[in-house]
């Protein structure tokens, strides 16, 4: 179940957009905790606390928000125009069409509802993370996809 205060992250780590000067801090390790949190199953009769839900969305949207336009510069530079996206572009995309049209449901009203949303952004903010940190052997493994 979604805690309400996640521990403090101890690593952060440099991944680079466009500009090969250019880098965004990115607490990977901040990152895997809320995503563990938020993917750890729930015992049988468990109650949902809204408020532990409503603090795992807002913080698995603001990692989302900061590593989707990581993995947009990284899969643009590795994957030429005339190709399209691909699946990884079309990932991207979706994940972008989440964040910007698809808010997480009220916990105090649809605590399930909002359950479900808190599981698949951290999912998406895995894929995310992976893809932002990758290095150059993981890229050409995925620009294949």
């Amino acid at each position: 179940m979604p805690r309400t205060n996640p521990a403090p992250a101890s690593h952060f780590y440099a991944a680079h957009t466009d500009n090969p000067d250019d880098s965004a801090p990115v607490d990977a390790d901040g990152i895997q905790q809320t995503v563990a949190v938020a993917l750890a199953p729930l015992p049988p009769g468990a109650h949902l606390v809204p408020e532990a839900l409503q603090t795992t969305a807002r913080l698995l949207t603001g990692h989302a928000q900061l590593l989707l336009p990581l993995a947009e510069a990284k899969n643009r530079a590795r994957r030429p125009a005339p190709r399209g996206p691909g699946l990884v572009g079309y990932g991207l995309a979706h994940v972008r069409h989440q964040l910007e049209k698809v808010p997480c449901p009220d916990p105090e009203a649809e605590a399930e509802a909002a359950l479900v949303w808190v599981q698949e952004m951290a999912r998406h903010c895995r894929m995310l993370l992976g893809l932002a940190l990758a290095d150059d052997r993981e890229r050409r493994h995925a620009a294949a996809w």
